[in-house]
């Protein structure tokens, strides 16, 4: 089998990208979902700490097949009420 060095080439650009995957034929990220990388990027913070904070529960989450899915809406929810839970700790000092 021969495989062309344009399609080597494409398959080598988008290997990793979560964006083109499908789950049961359906796009694997709807309008408003994100992944734990994007999620991470996002928030300035390391893929395992969202890893960490989706295990015990404190960001919403679905699974679709083996990744993790999150909610746009739900981590700036979690991420706005840590902010500001830091704040006060900053301000009471």
């Amino acid at each position: 089998m021969h495989i062309y060095e344009e399609d080597y080439i494409d398959f080598m650009g988008h290997k990793y990208d979560r964006t083109r995957s499908k789950f049961n034929g359906k796009p694997l990220f709807e309008e408003g979902e994100i992944s734990v990388p994007q999620c991470a990027k996002l928030f300035g913070v390391k893929a395992v700490e969202i890893y960490y904070r989706v295990s015990k529960g404190m960001i919403p989450h679905m699974r679709k097949g083996n990744t993790i899915v999150l909610s746009y809406d739900a981590c700036m929810e979690y991420f706005t009420r840590e902010t500001s839970k830091q704040m006060e700790l900053i301000n009471d000092n």
